[in-house]
């Protein structure tokens, strides 16, 4: 199995997600951005760090970072993706697609359930209304910085693990521990 990086590892797995809806094979170059910026933004909030290296800026359409191109090149040349490069007359698109190759994914249980919960409710969402209605409301984004800008994602460190006065790691530890039959009852 090949040895990628954390954020290669992340990369595949929305690819991965994206492949398992129905009548999705690639996943679109700035939807899976969004995607890795939503996971950071929450593992940010709830674990104190990102999940990837990227460096967010505000683009025309959202947060941004042009190192994706470096971790897909990462996932091609290690065999585990292709890309889809397709122009028309106003666009060019590119698209990554899985090649189901397995891979070890290096992720503490915090961080599996964060790419899980944005997989899930946001994988499939309308691109318009992602960017809309979740991308464009999270703080980073609302401090509105020029275009170009570096976002400022460490204003988003602990947040929420701070608010709900809980460890999003120690939660997941206990409950793992439970479903092996490892716990103790007191009467």
């Amino acid at each position: 199995m090949a040895d990628i990086s954390k954020t290669a590892q992340a990369v595949k797995y929305f690819a991965q997600a994206h492949q398992s809806l129905p009548g999705h094979k690639a996943i679109p170059r700035k939807r899976l951005v969004k995607m890795l910026y939503m996971a950071d933004v929450l593992a940010r909030e709830y674990l104190g760090a990102p999940i990837s290296s990227l460096q967010y800026y505000r683009d025309e359409y959202g947060p941004y970072d042009h190192h994706i191109k470096d971790v897909i090149k990462e996932l091609i040349d290690a065999g585990l993706a292709t890309e889809i490069i397709e122009r028309d007359a106003e666009y060019l698109y590119k698209r990554l697609v899985d090649s189901g190759e397995p891979v070890k994914f290096d992720f503490s249980l915090g961080e599996a359930e964060i790419l899980r919960y944005v997989a899930l409710n946001y994988l499939s969402m309308p691109m318009k209304e992602l960017l809309q209605d979740v991308v464009y409301l999270t703080t980073p984004m609302k401090e509105n910085p020029p275009e170009g800008q570096d976002l400022n994602m460490d204003i988003m460190n602990n947040v929420g693990k701070e608010a709900v006065g809980v460890d999003l790691e120690e939660v997941l530890k206990a409950e793992a521990e439970i479903d092996n039959g490892k716990f103790a009852t007191s009467f």
